[in-house]
């Protein structure tokens, strides 16, 4: 399908518009026209023309020689073409200072073959450069434009599925990334086929989950993939959450909490100034971090998975889940494996899981009197540098606990005025103090070898000053004294 009607004619000569604003792009236009065989923009590059989103990178095919075409492009845009891949499926790529270019054969012998092998219509168009005194052609053989009018995300066929089954994931990273809705058809192909996602290699898998939790809203499109099936084939584990009944701290099983403690955290993550108003620049500071909000969206949907296996009842009917983070930390790391995340992103995540209960330690110990300025200097130091990242998940997790005894010690908005005191707290405990003693005054006043014990005793010499129990050399060589003894 190419369209040629008046309403068609604007939309191509928009698209030429922000085509020819992209760097180079008129010296490769006019060359394109001078060559005997067609020249195809394709893929994602069409879309985003059509959606006024920035493009960085074009991908060309043609199906006549490379070679000849490669040196018709590199004359004019003044630059060589640098080959990818071997033959018959080499890239030659054109880099620009603002803008690459990815010249590719097209496989098929003709347009309408090559854009069948697509993913999603969306993806499945293309722009021909034309001689004539029309600019462009658009080339829609599956109705792409319409599908983007609709906002609707679809497959191409079950083909391309069965092809290559990471499309059953890319059909909901472009749902969540471009605010689409799956297409009912496309829906049912991946209830059909979801089972194949697990033949697909890890890094692929990682790289497709990541996108899609990167999304601002991602909930939606999560809570989908979990009801057609896919989720639960990605993470098995996650079936067992569900008709999980917990204790009277909660109104919703295992795996409803978790959906709703993750619709929470980007609710949180995405208006932070509605629950900390003070804290936005720092919050919005550590978000800003790479992948950290799909990193926390992750462990939030992972958090609880250790539930299950630690599921007990007292004499008097009361549900537990005691350790039940230790379970799940071993957990994460094993899909974190699965999927193969970085060191630093399964560290991460395994984190937030291990610690993610040490906020509402920290409430209830506040609540009954007994939290001292030690307990808050000791989270505050095994927090480090991710303490808003455990707090944000805590105060998601809460939001989404609301059984009869989550109102105990004052509910929610208690725990949110405690979170504000505690970063307060942590922050003045954090302002940088003189250092009493250093690990060679130690050793001389004790005659102590340098070992790691000599790092602990430091370490407990700057908890007491912090809490201020001790205030000069004298006091921390006393407070050193008494430590030695205990020890031995």
């Amino acid at each position: 399908m190419s369209y040629q009607g008046e309403m068609e004619k604007d939309l191509l000569n928009a698209i030429g518009d922000r085509l020819e604003e992209l760097p180079g792009f008129l010296a490769l236009s006019a060359a394109a026209r001078t060559l005997p065989w067609p020249l195809f923009v394709v893929g994602g590059a069409v879309r985003d023309l059509i959606l006024k989103r920035e493009v960085n990178d074009l991908d060309l095919t043609t199906a006549g020689p490379l070679d000849i075409t490669a040196r018709q492009l590199s004359s004019a845009l003044e630059t060589r073409a640098i080959p990818l891949g071997r033959a018959p499926k080499q890239t030659l790529r054109f880099a620009l200072p603002e803008l690459i270019i990815d010249l590719v054969p097209l496989e098929g012998g003709n347009i309408e073959t090559e854009l069948a092998r697509r993913d999603l219509t969306i993806n499945a168009m293309a722009v021909e450069f034309r001689p004539d005194r029309d600019r462009i052609r658009l080339i829609d053989p599956w109705s792409g434009l319409e599908d983007l009018k609709q906002k609707k995300a679809r497959f191409v066929s079950e083909a391309v599925v069965l092809a290559d089954p990471l499309r059953l994931l890319r059909l909901f990273r472009f749902a969540a990334t471009l605010n689409l809705t799956p297409h009912p058809a496309s829906l049912a192909l991946v209830d059909k086929h979801a089972v194949l996602i697990r033949k697909m290699a890890g890094e692929r898998i990682r790289e497709e989950l990541l996108k899609i939790l990167a999304a601002p809203k991602s909930h939606a499109t999560m809570k989908t993939m979990m009801e057609q099936g896919l989720l639960s084939a990605l993470i098995p584990e996650l079936r067992l959450l569900q008709d999980c009944i917990q204790n009277a701290h909660h109104h919703l099983d295992v795996l409803d909490h978790t959906f709703q403690a993750f619709s929470f955290l980007e609710e949180i993550m995405e208006r932070p100034e509605q629950h900390f108003p003070d804290f936005v620049s720092e919050i919005k500071t550590y978000l800003a971090h790479e992948n950290r909000p799909a990193l926390l969206k992750l462990a939030i949907l992972l958090h609880d998975l250790g539930k299950p296996a630690t599921r007990s009842e007292d004499g008097a009917g009361r549900v537990h889940f005691y350790k039940h983070e230790v379970i799940g930390v071993k957990t994460a790391a094993q899909i974190a494996g699965r999927f193969r995340l970085s060191r630093a992103e399964e560290t991460f995540i395994c984190f937030i899981i291990r610690h993610h209960l040490q906020p509402f330690h920290l409430f209830t110990a506040q609540a009954a009197n007994k939290l001292q300025p030690k307990g808050i200097y000791r989270f505050g130091r095994s927090a480090g540098p991710e303490l808003w990242g455990l707090l944000l998940h805590a105060l998601a997790d809460a939001m989404a606990t609301r059984g009869p005894a989550s109102e105990i010690h004052g509910g929610l908005p208690s725990l949110l005025a405690f979170f504000k005191h505690l970063i307060l707290e942590i922050t003045q405990q954090s302002q940088k103090l003189p250092r009493l003693v250093t690990g060679t005054d130690l050793m001389t006043a004790f005659g102590l070898p340098s070992s790691p014990l000599i790092g602990r005793l430091l370490v407990s010499i700057e908890e007491a000053q912090v809490t201020g129990q001790i205030h000069n050399k004298n006091e921390a060589l006393i407070l050193t004294a008494q430590l030695l003894k205990e020890q031995k």
